[in-house]
């Protein structure tokens, strides 16, 4: 009923997108006389807008924390940015905060075991794109980290991404 086209290209006269393939390569559909049944796809929007992570209070340096988000539409995060906290009794900037694990579902989005210094992903950080997971509707998004700092501090921070839209297909 289809033929499935993927590669590199965008050209999307008389196709409809469905999504990317594991490689991040756009997979597309040609419809040949019938239309979908359900008549609706997932597309992905052009827009690239933040996911806010909660807002998370460490209460001793060292504890083990984590932040969740729950996107309402499906999301592709591509970046991870951390903001500096100057709330508690010290300054605790993105390169004071270690990160242990990101999760999307129960999957994990390292490729090894280990922690992530935070300044990778502070505000000011210059070429920290990724190519994260994607997130679907019902999914959590769950940063696991800790702090250096004494005292009480809170983590603010939030994943810039795509988000997908479902779209009517005529």
């Amino acid at each position: 009923m289809y033929d499935e086209l993927m590669g590199e290209s965008v050209d999307l006269e008389g196709e409809y997108v469905v999504g990317e393939d594991e490689f991040g390569r756009v997979v597309k559909v040609k419809p040949r006389g019938r239309r979908l049944q359900h008549g609706r796809n997932t597309q992905p929007s052009n827009r690239i807008e933040p996911l806010p992570i909660g807002t998370t209070t460490y209460v001793a340096a060292g504890v083990l924390m984590q932040a969740v988000a729950y996107p309402q539409r499906k999301f592709k995060p591509l970046r991870l940015v951390i903001n500096d906290d100057t709330s508690g009794t010290e300054t605790i900037t993105a390169s004071g905060y270690t990160l242990v694990d990101i999760k999307i579902g129960s999957v994990s989005q390292l490729n090894n075991d280990g922690n992530l210094p935070g300044a990778l992903f502070g505000p000011t950080a210059v070429g920290t794109s990724f190519s994260f997971g994607t997130a679907h509707v019902g999914n959590q998004v769950r940063l696991n980290s800790t702090h250096g700092g004494a005292g009480n501090h809170i983590l603010t921070a939030a994943f810039i991404g795509k988000s997908y839209f479902v779209a009517d297909i005529g």
